[in-house]
């Protein structure tokens, strides 16, 4: 009877927790936590508990027919967005992440699978089995922008790849087994349980979503998208909940995502750029002022502009690698035509203010090479880059074994 008993906590704990990382709000809990309770049995201590539930998620995690499982079940549940436009949308940004992409898979994880559901809400979420769903009111409210859907994306993928669902569901299942050996009365049991679901959401889920956001905000750089697109499409979600002990909310508060997505911005630029408000920075001096246009707002529009700034500045170590070029029609063109910059140059060319901008990039290079602001960023991005390699022969390694 107390295995029974302590099997039902466990379940009901996994249940509460939900088995897939989201952007905004815990996804509804899947199939992977009643799997996981019919291949739990018996008697679990905390440490039990942990290594258990970890190692039947990372088994779940690499398992083909789970994955397809709950694709099928999250189809047959919200629908399918079938719209050519939207996959071909989605399809897109997913394989350049996938291909461009500076990241390294576990040994035990399957390549991803992505679909778009026909829920209304703006959200998305990732599986313990890598399994993308994104929903179409999340797509409807960015308009579609490439760059801000890749804010999005990246977040999800790096739940997967960093493997937050079976760890953070492990400490949550050992935490709930201990909590669940306090003997005592019925006012004993509830002050425990909200004791031990605030742990969860402050200690366990929340850092993983902070993860999510920064190691998915240089995945997204790494694969070629305006390194602006996160924070912009922070502008368009959602405020936080209002939160108490009773409902804790396991995702850092909007605006601090928004001022955290703001920082790696100006880091990404080697300290040149910054976006405030509707204003657009270089080295501190007033650059652009940004309006409303069409469907983005005038600060989601500062934050594609500085985005498109700092790509310019972390990609080339030198003033003439920005190739500013004096057309016959009096404009100065610079850089290239790549996605990433088209907000820029789009902001650029309406103010007339090639010219400025050429004297304020010239300016911020000979700044450059009185500081080693970009050195030292180079060499952390670079060390990153060894370990996801180190972290890639391992997984080759592994997989050849096997």
């Amino acid at each position: 009877m107390k295995a029974k008993r302590m099997l039902k906590k466990l379940r009901m704990g996994v249940l509460a927790a939900g088995v897939s990382a989201a952007l905004l709000v815990p996804a509804p809990p899947t199939a992977e936590a009643n799997i996981l309770v019919d291949v739990i049995t018996g008697a679990i201590g905390a440490g039990t508990a942990y290594n258990t539930y970890l190692g039947k998620l990372l088994s779940m995690g690499n398992d083909p027919v789970t994955q397809k499982k709950l694709l099928d079940q999250d189809v047959a549940k919200r629908g399918e967005d079938t719209s050519e436009e939207t996959r071909a949308l989605v399809d897109g940004v997913m394989n350049q992440l996938i291909t461009r992409g500076e990241y390294a898979m576990a040994a035990d994880s399957l390549p991803f699978r992505w679909r778009v559901n026909a829920d209304d809400s703006f959200n998305a979420s990732c599986t313990a089995a890598d399994y993308v769903s994104i929903n179409r009111g999340l797509i409807t409210a960015l308009h579609g922008d490439r760059d801000e859907l890749a804010g999005v994306l990246a977040h999800e993928m790096i739940h997967g790849l960093h493997q937050h669902i079976p760890y953070d569901v492990a400490k949550q299942a050992a935490i709930q087994t201990g909590a669940s050996a306090i003997s005592g009365g019925a006012l004993t049991t509830y002050l425990t349980n909200i004791l031990t679901n605030y742990n969860a959401a402050k200690n366990i889920t929340a850092p993983s979503e902070k993860d999510a956001d920064e190691s998915g905000f240089r995945l997204m750089a790494s694969a070629g998208f305006n390194p602006g697109g996160f924070a912009a499409m922070i502008h368009k979600m959602p405020d936080s909940h209002a939160e108490s002990v009773l409902n804790p909310d396991d995702h850092p508060e909007t605006s601090n995502r928004l001022k955290r997505g703001l920082k790696w911005l100006n880091e990404y630029s080697l300290g040149h750029v910054e976006a405030k408000e509707d204003v657009v920075f270089i080295d501190n001096a007033p650059f652009l002022t940004l309006a409303a246009a069409e469907e983005y707002s005038a600060r989601e529009r500062a934050c594609l502009v500085a985005g498109g700034l700092a790509k310019g500045f972390h990609d080339h170590a030198l003033a003439s690698g920005w190739r500013f070029t004096k057309l016959p029609n009096g404009e100065v063109d610079f850089l290239n035509d790549g996605d990433a910059y088209r907000h820029l140059k789009a902001a650029v060319r309406e103010a007339k203010l090639g010219e400025r901008l050429e004297a304020l990039v010239t300016a911020a290079y000979a700044k450059d090479r009185q500081s080693d602001v970009r050195e030292n960023y180079l060499e952390q991005e670079q060390e990153r880059r060894e370990k996801i390699e180190a972290k890639r022969e391992r997984r080759s390694a592994t997989r050849r074994k096997t």
